[in-house]
């Protein structure tokens, strides 16, 4: 008999790769088997233990009860794989704080601040006061 068995896993907490902040995915939630009809299993069970990024298990490599096999052309299918995390990177907010100046906003100098502070920032240092001349 002709026959899809469900796929789950087992024992992520011992998985290099999950542990490491990678992802399970699932790619075949069923295996399609031809089994005896008095002998058909209720599921197929992976073992993840020491699977790290980049590992996987091919239809080929699952133990299969006797006298079941996998439905012909199957047996290169991928069923599960771990995957490294994906990181997003995010764009500092102190980037969008420096930019600003420099495309032609004044920026307000802090209560108190000295005028050297200011002269980093692209704007010229003012000079000393100079004290009046006498008469």
């Amino acid at each position: 008999m002709r026959i899809g068995i469900p796929v789950h896993v087992a024992n992520r907490e011992a998985s290099p790769g999950l542990k490491k902040g990678g992802a399970l995915n699932i790619v075949l939630h069923s295996v399609e088997v031809v089994a005896p009809v008095d002998d058909i299993p209720e599921s197929i069970t992976i073992d993840l233990t020491g699977m790290d990024f980049h590992d996987s298990v091919h239809v080929s490599s699952l133990r299969l009860p006797e006298g079941c096999r996998p439905l012909s052309g199957t047996a290169d299918l991928t069923v599960v794989t771990i995957v490294p995390p994906t990181v997003m990177v995010e764009e500092a907010p102190a980037a969008d704080a420096a930019a600003a100046p420099a495309a032609g906003v004044a920026a307000t100098p802090a209560a108190g601040a000295a005028p050297a502070a200011q002269a980093g920032k692209g704007a010229a240092a003012p000079a000393a006061a100079k004290p009046a001349a006498k008469k």
